[in-house]
C-alpha cells in the first residue's frame, strides 16, 4: 500500500542523506501508482491523499543535481507528467471539484469503508485523512478545505517555477486559487 503523506517525509529524510536508491524506489513508486490509476490510492482504489508528487519529485531532483543520474530530464518529465495528470485527472475533476472551482475531499467508492462509517462524510474524512473531526461539520464532502486547497496552491506554484511550457490551465487555476483565499477562508 502506498501512503503518499509518509512518504514525503520519509523521502525529506532520505534525500539529504544520500540514499538516493531508495528515495527514487519510492518515487518511482508512487509515479508508477499514478501512471497506472491516475492517483496515489489509499484504503481504497478511490481514495487520494493530497497530491503531493511533484513537491515529492522537484526536490528529490534538486538533490540529485551533480550526482550520477541517468535518464536525468526523462525522469523529470515522467514526474511531471504524473503529477499534471492526477492534479488535472483526480483533484481539479469531478467529483472533487467543486461548482466554485475549488477542490474537495470525497470519496464516492460505496465499497464497504472499513475504516470508518460507511457514509459520504466519513469517507470524506478517510480520504482527508484527518481524524474523525468536527471542524468538517456533519458533512465534510461538502466542504471546501483550505489544507487541500493551499496543496494544491502549492502544488501550481512549484509547477510554475519548475516547468517550462507552463499549462494556462494550472497558471489560471493558482491566479484564481489565489484570489479566493480572502473571501473563502478568511473571517474579520
Amino acid at each position: 500500500m502506498f501512503v503518499y503523506w509518509d512518504s514525503y517525509f520519509i523521502l525529506l529524510g532520505l534525500v539529504p542523506q544520500g540514499e538516493w536508491e531508495l528515495a527514487s524506489g519510492i518515487v518511482d513508486n508512487l509515479l508508477y501508482a499514478i501512471e497506472q490509476i491516475g492517483h496515489v490510492p489509499k484504503l481504497h482504489l478511490l481514495q487520494d491523499h493530497v497530491p503531493l508528487a511533484l513537491p515529492i519529485a522537484v526536490p528529490h531532483i534538486r538533490y540529485r543535481r551533480g550526482t550520477a543520474l541517468p535518464n536525468h530530464g526523462g525522469w523529470l518529465a515522467r514526474a511531471v507528467a504524473a503529477a499534471e495528470r492526477e492534479y488535472n485527472e483526480y483533484w481539479c475533476a469531478e467529483p472533487h471539484l467543486t461548482k466554485i472551482g475549488r477542490s474537495r475531499y470525497v470519496d464516492q467508492a460505496r465499497n464497504g469503508c472499513t475504516s470508518v462509517l460507511d457514509t459520504p462524510h466519513y469517507r470524506a474524512l478517510a480520504e482527508s485523512g484527518w481524524d474523525n473531526t468536527p471542524r468538517f461539520g456533519p458533512d465534510a464532502a461538502k466542504v471546501v478545505p483550505v489544507d487541500l486547497n493551499a496543496q494544491l496552491y502549492r502544488f501550481e506554484g512549484t509547477y510554475r517555477s519548475g516547468c517550462s511550457g507552463l499549462s494556462s490551465r494550472i497558471e489560471d487555476s493558482r491566479i484564481a486559487r489565489h484570489e479566493q483565499v480572502p473571501s473563502l477562508y478568511w473571517v474579520d
